[in-house]
């Protein structure tokens, strides 16, 4: 083997060992972006539960908040209706 086949092989296996490295970055890299990706849709997938438990609340306190108001009605025509009855 002559000094010019040489290089050639110590060049391939110089751009084997850059390619090599090169992959193992690039799969470090992609992992850690599925993991940040991954946390990412957990938290958000937490705030949507939180906002929906928030609203749910919220369309209770308007269930019960309709529902006094009803009563507030209901009262206020009885006042009404004993105010009448008494001037008549």
């Amino acid at each position: 083997m002559g000094k010019a086949a040489s290089t050639m092989l110590t060049m391939s296996y110089k751009d084997q060992d850059e390619k090599e490295l090169r992959d193992k970055l690039v799969s470090k890299l992609k992992q850690k972006a599925e993991e940040s990706m991954a946390s990412s849709e957990k938290r958000l997938k937490k705030k949507q539960e939180r906002r929906k438990k928030l609203h749910d609340i919220a369309d209770e306190e308007d269930e019960d908040s309709a529902g006094d108001t009803a009563n507030d009605d209901v009262r206020i025509d009885f006042y009404a209706w004993h105010c009448n009855f008494r001037h008549a």
